[in-house]
């Protein structure tokens, strides 16, 4: 048995995925579950798969394979595309863009300094009041796994 034979049971089709989720949900929202501990046991296999994918050899691998078949093909049901994506550089190539540039940054920091100052409630220089800020709160666990 290997590492990546445990995959194997995993829902793989749409349909599957679908399944496999609501039955999950189903589980944890009927209290069969803890949901913390179902939720402890999901982050870790995201991280397992984030390091695997994010592995430049795994990536480097996986592309060769993929370019065998052409840039589209299908597989087990699944499309899929080689594709790439080009960026480019602008720096250094025009005085005009360069001073674009400084000047976006100029313009990010008088932002932050102006929502500094609005955040505060009021300009002391210019006496101006200001109403407070909508806010909005987003509740979330953060793991750290040991």
């Amino acid at each position: 048995m290997n590492a990546l034979s445990e995959l194997r049971n995993l829902p793989f089709t749409k349909v599957e995925q679908r399944d496999f989720a609501d039955q999950a949900i189903e589980e944890i929202l009927s209290g069969n579950v803890d949901p913390l501990q179902a939720d402890l046991r999901l982050k870790a296999m995201e991280e397992v798969i984030t390091q695997i994918r994010k592995d430049d050899r795994v990536k480097k691998s996986i592309i060769d394979e993929a370019e065998k078949y052409g840039k589209k093909f299908d597989l087990q049901g699944c499309s899929i595309t080689v594709s790439g994506k080009t960026t480019k550089d602008f720096s250094g190539c025009d005085k005009v863009l360069d001073e674009l540039y400084v000047n976006l940054e100029q313009l990010k920091q008088q932002i932050k300094a102006r929502e500094a100052t609005v955040a505060a409630g009021s300009d002391p220089a210019t006496g101006e009041i200001f109403p407070p800020a909508k806010t909005s709160t987003t509740r979330f666990l953060t793991y750290k796994f040991k």
